[in-house]
């Protein structure tokens, strides 16, 4: 799911998978994220990026310095689940952390708006690949059941 990956197309695929978060603690998610996910995400974020360092295909400049930052934002809605969330980078340019995903209290999921899209590919194949392994797995130990919308061979 890599190929032509957008942000746009992530944001999709999030949804496609019934994965939601809300900052209204009167509502419940059925497969809330919790700050362990969103860990998660950080963590494979930071194996992707490494890995776009390290290999680089394109012959560009390997993805201008990006690393990961060790820390997030993270905040509930009161029903433990998540109501927002911010992963940070730095790029190598400059000493200022810049969003890598923002999962806004509003619903809007942001992916590094400051990159062009060889730059932040690196983020876009981690979420995917977040969304796609990750999560499923865990929400299918949370309730016993195959996450709804989940495909065979997707990790279960």
């Amino acid at each position: 799911m890599t190929e032509g990956l957008t942000r746009d197309i992530c944001r999709d695929y999030f949804e496609k998978r019934h994965l939601l978060y809300t900052q209204d603690p009167a509502k419940l998610v059925a497969y809330p994220i919790r700050k362990a996910d969103i860990a998660r995400l950080r963590d494979i974020c930071d194996e992707e990026v490494r890995r776009a360092v390290d290999e680089d295909p394109d012959g560009q400049p390997a993805t201008c310095g990006l690393r990961m930052c060790r820390g997030f934002s993270f905040a509930t809605n009161g029903n433990h689940s998540m109501g927002y969330a911010y992963l940070f980078c730095m790029v190598g340019y400059s000493r200022c952390k810049r969003e890598a995903i923002s999962f806004n209290d509003d619903g809007f999921i942001g992916f590094c708006g400051w990159a062009d899209s060889h730059n932040s590919m690196p983020i876009l194949k981690a979420f995917s690949e977040w969304v796609r392994i990750y999560l499923p797995t865990r929400c299918v130990a949370i309730v016993g059941a195959p996450a709804e919308g989940a495909e065979a061979g997707d990790g279960q």
